[in-house]
C-alpha cells in the first residue's frame, strides 16, 4: 500500500516521503534490511525532501544491520561533510554512528 501510495504522489512531495518512510520501516520490520536503505535513499533523493539528511541517516543504520558498515561509513561520512548548521542533530548523530562502528572494529576510523 506505501508503494502504491509512493508511487501515486510523486507531485506531492510531503506524502510521497512519508510514504517511502511507513515502506522502509514496515520493510525494517520485517528484517529486510537492504529494502528499508534502499526506501530511505530513495526519500532522500526526492527534490522535495527537507530532511534528506535524516533519511540519509535512517538508510546508514539500515545499512548497519544488513551487514554492510562499509555502505553505511560512507553515508554517514557524507551526512556530516554536507550537514549545514540546521542539521546538527543528523551531523552528531552520524558522528556517533562512526564513532560506534569505529569502536567496534568495523572501520579504521
Amino acid at each position: 500500500s506505501f508503494r502504491v501510495l509512493a508511487d501515486r504522489s510523486r507531485s506531492q512531495p510531503l506524502f510521497r516521503i512519508a510514504a517511502l518512510h511507513r515502506m522502509a520501516a514496515a520493510q525494517a520490520t520485517k528484517g529486510e534490511w537492504l529494502q528499508a536503505a534502499e526506501s530511505y535513499r530513495k526519500a532522500a533523493a526526492d527534490p522535495g525532501n527537507a530532511l534528506a539528511l535524516t533519511s540519509e541517516l535512517l538508510a546508514g543504520i539500515c545499512l548497519e544491520r544488513a551487514g554492510d558498515p562499509a555502505a553505511a561509513v560512507q553515508l554517514y561520512q557524507r551526512i556530516i561533510k554536507d550537514a549545514g548548521e540546521n542539521d546538527r542533530a543528523v551531523r552528531d548523530a552520524s558522528e556517533e554512528r562512526l564513532l560506534w562502528l569505529t569502536a567496534t572494529g568495523h572501520t579504521a576510523g
